[in-house]
């Protein structure tokens, strides 16, 4: 079992250029697979190049699925194509933790988030999102993904 710290942190909005799309759970990993190379791509081509590591952001929707948006952040605002757009991750306060392993283990880093959070009488104000600081080529147990919750402290 991991031990996991979570802060808190004061962050600025953050341009980003991203695709999104409704996607099942199961889909995922491919999707972002995808969406990762098609934005850098972008990005590349028009001299915009990604300024951190790639993020996905999971708006929960009611079938059980979510609305992604998935990409990089950058320095300035994107030139959009067919597939990528400009958007923003928010400004405010977050809670962060760091979750080392697979993707199908991240439910326990979750829930020790909103306890956390709801230890602290504090709200979610937004949608989660994760930042991936290893590739698929590396070992699944070695994985690092930073997760962000927006909330309202007390």
């Amino acid at each position: 079992m991991q031990t996991r710290i979570i802060e808190t942190r004061s962050i600025g909005n953050r341009p980003t250029a991203v695709m999104s799309s409704d996607v099942d759970v199961a889909d995922l990993g491919d999707w972002l697979s995808r969406v990762f190379v098609e934005v850098d791509r972008h990005l590349t081509a028009s001299g915009n190049p990604p300024v951190g590591p790639p993020f996905a952001r999971y708006h929960r929707m009611t079938d059980g699925r979510f609305h992604v948006e998935a990409g990089y952040p950058v320095s300035r605002p994107v030139a959009q194509s067919d597939l990528v757009r400009g958007s923003s991750l928010p400004s405010g306060t977050v809670a962060v933790t760091e979750h080392v392993g697979p993707y199908d283990e991240m439910t326990a880093t979750y829930e020790a988030l909103f306890a956390w959070l709801e230890s602290r009488d504090a709200t979610p104000s937004g949608d989660p999102w994760e930042v991936y600081f290893s590739g698929p080529d590396e070992a699944p147990s070695t994985w690092r993904t930073v997760i962000y919750q927006p909330f309202r402290p007390v």
